[in-house]
């Protein structure tokens, strides 16, 4: 059975520390007040809200190094509630894998982080979160993640990769393969955008409703003018 530690002593967290103690295992909660005491779980659970999770993090530190760490964060825009804070093609988990990185340094496991990405990218082939977290990691260690991102852009496109590789510098005259991947990759990244905005509720379908099936409203969705 495993050690689970949960930060977050909220409806959520308890919820979820009562669930795993009926599995046989055992939990320890952790909330605000309870800085000063160190994650002792080989599994942590982030039950706290997603703006939390910064903080979290930099409080924790090389505590979380090594750790198996489960979100269940939402980056629901708490200000409006009616969109997410992370770009339309990126993830809450995108977010927070970046933000571990700094958790292996300060263990001095810098090895680590990268062979827990290599082994989440083998393990989930078709998320970009492993695989934009693992371009930021290469260009944070001051190389080119250039190299790394040309085969895998053509696999799984976002316009965060595509920002990404286009920091590698100019594009080189010779490099016709990678240009084609990034033309690929964009035309696929607009498919995949929402077309569609309701300028009632904010709700970006991919398709034309006549009613928005989230706010209700009539004649409200219309073609969203940021898609290029």
């Amino acid at each position: 059975m495993a050690h689970i530690s949960i930060v977050g002593s909220g409806n959520m967290g308890q919820a979820i520390s009562g669930i795993a103690a009926k599995g046989g295992n055992t939990t320890e909660l952790l909330n605000s007040s309870d800085t000063g005491t160190p994650v002792t779980g080989e599994i942590v659970v982030l039950a706290v809200p997603y703006p939390k999770v910064a903080e979290v993090i930099d409080q924790r530190g090389a505590q979380l190094a090594g750790k198996i760490v489960v979100d269940i964060t939402n980056p629901l825009d708490f200000a409006t509630f009616d969109g997410l804070t992370v770009p339309a093609d990126g993830s809450a988990a995108t977010e927070i894998a970046a933000a571990l990185q700094r958790c292996y340094k300060e263990a001095g496991k810098p090895a680590a982080y990268e062979e827990f990405l290599d082994e989440a990218e083998a393990a989930y082939p078709e998320a970009s979160a492993p695989v934009l977290a693992k371009a930021r990691w290469v260009q944070a260690n001051g190389d080119n993640p250039r190299e790394y991102l040309s085969g895998r852009l053509s696999r799984k496109p976002t316009l965060q990769g595509l920002l990404l590789w286009l920091e590698g510098g100019p594009v080189p005259d010779t490099t016709l393969e990678s240009l084609q991947t990034l033309r690929e990759s964009l035309g696929r990244s607009i498919q995949a955008r929402p077309k569609h905005l309701c300028s009632s509720c904010g709700l970006r379908p991919n398709v034309l409703y006549w009613q928005c099936p989230q706010c209700k409203s009539w004649g409200t969705v219309v073609p969203a003018e940021d898609v290029f």
